[in-house]
């Protein structure tokens, strides 16, 4: 084992995509040196294109180990992940294996030589959450009860997520340490080229602009965006929707929107490289989730000074104040989320006072210079446990 000076600690990773890796690349870039010594362990079958990224950290010098890993659960797959998880883990002879989201907690966990190697695992909002059938709610969340034992600290991103495990049993109160993801002001800056980004997306002056911005899939809500744009558009013609992300649902989404005679007034923008240009064409963030953690699009949303209007779920009840940086509203209620669009759209104060509210949210509560300060000492904190 290295002194004390220097940790040597394992990223294991399962998906490498989306917020999990949005929050990988941000730990690596702010903590990976010559005191704290990362490895990654991780999938690419999610997003292929983080390839580009792995050749980026390797030019860093961060070594790289790709393990093919499957989000279902799938024995033959598994058991190939897991001895080479648990071979890497030997050789690296790690103080420390991060584990992320529930794929790579359960393998790392149990591959894992606790005598050696102490673990931490963040599970990036909790299977058991999610909107699956009874049955696998219930598999998901004995699984995460057993691993939980094998486990020296559990991140939570959020109170709710942590109060999420316990309810559900997995874990102790002394396991567990909230640290929210953050992100870099500065690469979020206040709204100041409006004029060029409604230009960009084809927008008038006068439109008064809604956007989300997700992967289109059943979790994020769209079904019931489309349907409260419907109500919206009845009393506001003016008003028009921007939905940025891929996503297998989009043809469908597309369609619905189609029927409801929604026509332009819905506009499916695909993946979007630069996000921030498009939130600056908005004069509302909306986010209709059915589940969510701590999504990274909510804080960049309120990082440039918009409002938001969103579902009253996971970590979104830890980020939005009601009344303060946006409005809540019950998941997959089109009516209620229809009310606070247009509540939105009729005070131009209100609607000042909150967007400024949401900026200045975000600077206090989610740098991430600050929470990965957080999350360096915590592991100086576990492998001193050793």
């Amino acid at each position: 084992m290295v002194s004390m000076g220097a940790l040597r600690i394992a990223q294991v990773i399962e998906p490498c995509a989306g917020g999990t890796k949005h929050h990988l690349l941000d730990l690596l870039h702010c903590l990976h040196g010559p005191d704290l010594q990362m490895t990654v362990i991780g999938s690419t079958r999610r997003d292929p294109t983080f390839e580009k990224e792995i050749a980026e950290l390797r030019r860093r010098g961060i070594t790289v180990h790709v393990v093919p890993m499957e989000r279902r659960i799938a024995p033959l797959s598994d058991w190939r992940a897991f001895r080479r998880i648990r071979a890497l883990l030997r050789e690296g002879e790690y103080d420390i294996a991060h584990a992320h989201s529930s794929k790579a907690g359960f393998l790392t966990r149990f591959a894992a030589d606790r005598r050696r190697t102490k673990v931490i695992y963040t599970p990036h909002g909790f299977a058991f959450e999610m909107r699956v059938a009874p049955w696998r709610r219930r598999l998901y969340a004995a699984l995460e009860r057993y691993a939980a034992r094998r486990t020296d600290r559990l991140i939570a991103v959020c109170e709710s997520e942590r109060q999420a495990g316990l309810r559900a049993g997995v874990g102790s109160e002394d396991q567990y340490v909230v640290i929210p993801n953050g992100l870099d002001p500065q690469r979020f800056p206040p709204r100041t080229d409006r004029e060029t980004a409604r230009e960009t997306f084809d927008l008038a002056d006068t439109d008064f602009v809604y956007g989300s911005v997700g992967e289109l899939r059943p979790q994020k809500g769209y079904d019931v965006l489309i349907e409260a744009a419907a109500l919206v558009v009845a009393e506001r013609p003016d008003s028009i929707f921007l939905v940025a992300g891929g996503g297998a649902a989009r043809e469908r989404l597309r369609a619905d929107a189609a029927r409801r005679g929604l026509g332009e007034r819905v506009r499916f923008l695909g993946h979007q490289a630069d996000v921030r240009l498009m939130l600056c064409a908005l004069d509302v963030f909306v986010m209709p989730s059915r589940w969510e953690a701590a999504p990274y699009s909510l804080l960049e949303a309120m990082a440039v000074g918009l409002p938001v209007v969103a579902s009253r779920v996971g970590g979104i009840v830890d980020t939005v104040r009601e009344d303060e940086e946006g409005y809540l509203v019950p998941p997959g209620d089109a009516r209620h989320l229809a009310g606070a669009l247009l509540r939105m759209a009729r005070d131009d104060r209100d609607r000042e006072r909150v967007a400024a509210n949401a900026r200045r949210r975000v600077l206090a509560d989610f740098d991430v210079h600050k929470t990965m300060a957080q999350l360096a000492e915590l592991y100086r904190q576990v492998a001193a446990e050793r």
